[in-house]
């Protein structure tokens, strides 16, 4: 998480309250936190029953 707070610029603390599923406290703390995961590989799919699925590209 760690290195996901750096990669992005959120607190780590942010980065654990996004993790955790907690709405980031502005939304462009949690934009900055899903393209470092993206530019890390990680891959976001929506699935036929709403829920997302996460896999590493």
């Amino acid at each position: 998480m760690a290195q996901l707070a750096a990669a992005s610029g959120p607190s780590l603390s942010t980065v654990r309250a996004i993790e955790d599923g907690a709405e980031a406290r502005k939304a462009g703390s949690r934009i900055k936190t899903l393209a470092a995961l993206r530019a890390a590989g990680i891959r976001f799919v929506a699935t036929d029953d709403g829920r997302v699925a996460v896999s590493k590209a």
